[in-house]
């Protein structure tokens, strides 16, 4: 009886002790990452998305964080991230990374996660900037004293002031080169746009009567336009998201549009052919039919003349539209463009356009909605210099339905500061109170 009871305490000691080494060696896996194990992420660094352009006063926005971890894995952590402003009157935070932009100015925000920490510096400002570059044929064709150095400072000072002066857009009013039959003018063009390549700034150069294939500013009833679509059409622009899905005619450039968006607000170039057809005003329509709720610079190279009438048939009484080898048929003017589809349609806040000299030119006229709507020409050509250089700085204050407006040299480092060419104007969607709408309506 007494060995059968060691027996029983030797059986529950070797099953004691048995069990006890289990519970170790488990132990030790876990605690040494055995292979049953998933090896543990260590975040390593952290990353805020943060604009990189200056944002509007007014605006509101969602930043991110994104924690990078050891094993190179990366996650958004947007939402459990602890967020800091340094200066809330500048851009104040509510929760998750949600900003508001409150006053001109720079603020350093600060998110924490997991022992990590980033900042980004969001900068507050009151306006945008849209460039537009006159007729740069002389200088493309280095004539009348114009050269390809002075183009190129134009180039390369948007491309240099990109972020000091906020700018979102640079137009090119038309005329291009000088001839259209010239092969190394359109290479010389090309050069000069592939400065802006190095920008993240969308941009527009519109035809202008000297784009066209037959030379001399000449247009023709075919509007034969191969040169320009080589160099400016849209495959230049192929994987562009401002670029616009339709142009017309289809496939090619002569027409057509791209958008921008500032802070909340969404807006668009729509570029239209020289003295457009009919057919070209009708697509223009179905694009801002298509686009509710997008503030549009309408874009076209003839429009103005150098008194601000808008140019006609009645200018030219002798040959009329067949100056350019057009004709009514083949070709609208300034007054049917505005008639027809500017005064039309209210979204439409501003036209810019080259063309004629030696003067600038600038008008007012209520559209339809009864909202004030600016038509700016420049064209520096004629000026002895070739253009000299100069563009035509526009800084739109969406705030104060305001744009200022300048010309500057960076060639020669000059400024032009008559009336002509330094100014401000109204524009804008809503800019009359109500009871001028009703004033207006009863003359």
């Amino acid at each position: 009886m007494f060995r059968a009871y060691l027996d029983f305490v030797r059986f529950r000691y070797y099953f004691a002790s048995l069990a006890l080494c289990i519970l170790v060696l488990q132990l030790a896996s876990c605690s040494t990452g055995g292979p049953a194990s998933s090896p543990i992420s260590v975040p390593v660094s952290l990353a805020i998305s943060a604009p990189q352009n200056p944002v509007l006063v007014g605006d509101t926005g969602q930043l991110s964080a994104k924690i990078t971890s050891a094993d190179g894995t990366n996650n958004d952590v947007t939402a459990q991230a602890t967020w800091t402003t340094s200066t809330p009157a500048v851009v104040s935070l509510a929760q998750r990374g949600a900003y508001s932009a409150q006053s001109i100015g720079t603020a350093s925000i600060t998110a924490t996660y997991g022992g990590q920490l980033a900042t980004a510096t969001v900068s507050v400002t009151d306006h945008f900037t849209v460039i537009a570059v006159p007729d740069t044929q002389r200088m493309v064709a280095q004539v009348d004293g114009g050269s390809l150095a002075m183009a190129t400072s134009e180039f390369n000072w948007i491309k240099d002031n990109e972020f000091s002066e906020n700018i979102r857009l640079v137009t090119g009013e038309g005329d291009i080169v000088n001839s259209g039959d010239s092969v190394q003018e359109w290479t010389n063009a090309d050069t000069l746009y592939r400065i802006l390549d190095e920008t993240t700034i969308p941009y527009a150069p519109v035809m202008g009567n000297h784009d066209y294939d037959i030379g001399n500013g000449m247009v023709g009833a075919d509007r034969a336009s191969q040169n320009y679509n080589h160099y400016f059409g849209p495959q230049r622009f192929a994987g562009r998201p401002w670029y616009g899905q339709s142009t017309f005619p289809a496939g090619q450039g002569d027409s057509f549009y791209v958008t921008f968006d500032v802070g909340a607000r969404h807006y668009m170039v729509l570029a239209l052919e020289f003295l457009p057809r009919a057919e070209a005003i009708a697509w223009a329509q179905s694009v801002l039919d298509a686009h509710h709720g997008v503030q549009v610079i309408l874009l076209t190279h003839g429009y103005l003349n150098a008194d601000a009438s808008r140019i006609s048939v009645d200018d030219y009484a002798e040959t009329g539209l067949s100056y350019w080898g057009l004709s009514p048929a083949t070709a609208s003017d300034g007054n049917q463009l505005w008639n027809e589809l500017i005064r039309k349609n209210p979204s439409i806040v501003a036209v810019i356009c080259g063309h004629t000299w030696p003067t600038q030119a600038s008008r007012d006229d209520d559209d339809d909605d009864l909202d004030q709507t600016p038509q700016l020409k420049a064209d520096f050509e004629g000026d002895g210099r070739g253009g000299s250089g100069m563009l035509r700085i526009m800084k739109f204050y969406p705030g104060q339905n305001r744009i200022d407006v300048s010309s500057y040299s960076p060639y020669f480092d000059q400024w032009l500061v008559d009336p002509t060419n330094q100014f401000s104007t109204i524009y804008g969607q809503g800019t009359k109170s109500v009871v001028q709408r009703l004033n207006s309506a009863t003359k």
